[in-house]
């Protein structure tokens, strides 16, 4: 990503795999 911030990496990091997570179970429902 492109922060210098670790805090916002980190929260950047969590947020891409809570949407990778949610992207997941929309295709296992469909």
């Amino acid at each position: 990503s492109f922060s210098v911030n670790p805090a916002v990496e980190i929260l950047q990091h969590r947020y891409m795999e809570k949407v990778a997570q949610n992207n997941r179970n929309f295709l296992n429902r469909v």
